[in-house]
């Protein structure tokens, strides 16, 4: 190059990915309430370690555990996966590991 060139670049963020179940069989969510939505068995929701807009209602006799902090591939949770809105637990019972609400 001899002169000033002009880019442009668009970065996609992943939504699709961020989110997964993987009992009784492995599935990607965009939400943490997507996925629970589809739970119909106690279930490890586990998240990206990034922040996430949700605001959940846990409305089903379900025991659902919400293990934040994942890479990407879901191979290590030592980040956090923080939750800018609400969690409401109605129903069943919810553990936490890695995850910040705000």
């Amino acid at each position: 190059m001899n002169a000033d060139k002009t880019i442009t670049v668009t970065f996609d963020k992943d939504n699709v990915h961020s989110v997964l179940i993987d009992l009784p069989t492995m599935k990607y969510y965009p939400s943490i309430s997507d996925a629970y939505l589809d739970a119909s068995v106690p279930t490890v929701i586990k998240a990206w370690g990034t922040d996430i807009t949700d605001s959940l209602i846990l409305n089903k006799d379900l025991a659902v555990t919400i293990r934040g902090g994942y890479n990407s591939e879901y191979t290590s949770n030592s980040g956090t996966t923080t939750i800018h809105g609400t969690v409401t637990v109605k129903k069943g019972s919810l553990t936490v590991e890695h995850l910040i609400v705000q």
